[in-house]
C-alpha cells in the first residue's frame, strides 16, 4: 500500500500536524489519520534520533510503522529546519520495504512483457484452429456431395 505524510508547520501556535493519507485507488489519497504535536517535543525528539522521534509520533491513532522512520525522520528534520517552509509531504510505498515488494517490483515489467507475447501466441493458435475449422466443414461437405443420403425418418 501506498501513504502519503503531511506535515504542517504552524509557528504561531508552536504546533505541527501530521496528517496521514492511504491510497484507495491509483493515485487517489484518502485521511486515514490525523495527530497535533507539540513543535518544540517533536523538534527534540527529533535531535535525539529517529527511534525517539517515531516513539513520540505514536498515538492511539497514529502508529507509523517502524520501517517509514528514516522518511518521516527526514521530513521532519527538513521542515523544522526551513524557517520559510510551512508543510512538507513525502509518499511512502510499503512494497519499497519488503523482499517481496522488491521481487514484485521487478517482475511487472517482464510479466507484461510474457503477457503479450502470450496473447499473440494464443491468437495465432486461435487463427490456426478457425483455419482447420473451416478445413473439416470444405472436407465434410465434399464428402456429403460426393455421397449424397436421404436421412431416414
Amino acid at each position: 500500500m501506498r501513504y502519503k505524510y503531511k506535515l504542517e508547520k504552524n509557528d504561531k501556535a508552536n504546533e505541527l500536524v501530521l496528517q496521514e493519507y492511504g491510497e484507495v485507488d491509483e493515485d487517489r489519497f484518502e485521511l486515514l489519520n490525523e495527530a497535533t504535536y507539540d513543535q518544540q517535543k517533536i523538534a527534540s525528539s527529533a535531535l535525539k534520533g529517529e527511534t525517539d522521534l517515531i516513539k513520540t509520533l505514536r498515538t492511539e491513532n497514529m502508529y507509523p510503522p517502524s520501517i517509514f522512520s528514516k522518511k518521516l525522520f527526514e521530513m521532519t528534520t527538513e521542515l523544522l529546519n526551513s524557517e520559510n517552509r510551512k508543510a512538507i509531504e513525502t509518499l511512502i510505498d510499503d512494497l519499497d520495504y519488503t523482499d517481496r515488494g522488491k521481487r514484485f517490483r521487478r517482475r511487472k515489467e517482464p510479466i507484461e512483457e510474457e503477457l503479450l507475447e502470450i496473447e499473440d501466441v494464443l491468437k495465432e493458435c486461435t487463427d490456426e484452429i478457425c483455419s482447420l475449422n473451416d478445413t473439416e466443414e470444405k472436407e465434410s461437405d465434399l464428402i456429403r456431395e460426393m455421397f449424397p443420403f436421404d436421412e431416414v425418418a
